[in-house]
């Protein structure tokens, strides 16, 4: 194999990794950002909840 064919190959498998890594990034990110959505979402809940009903007694980690 010359140096020319394996620089090619080496570029290429570069690609891939590069483009695996961001995407797993990115995908993590979104989790990450649902994971904040949906935190939000429970602690505006409980708070209209313990409006409604002041006995009940909510904490928050």
């Amino acid at each position: 194999m010359n140096l020319y064919a394996l620089y090619w190959l080496l570029l290429y498998i570069y690609k891939i990794c590069k483009e695996d890594l961001y995407t797993s990034v990115t995908e993590n990110n979104n989790k990450i950002q649902d994971i904040v959505r949906l935190k939000e979402t429970v602690i505006q809940f409980s708070y209209k909840s313990t409006s409604r009903n002041e006995k009940s007694v909510h904490t928050f980690s």
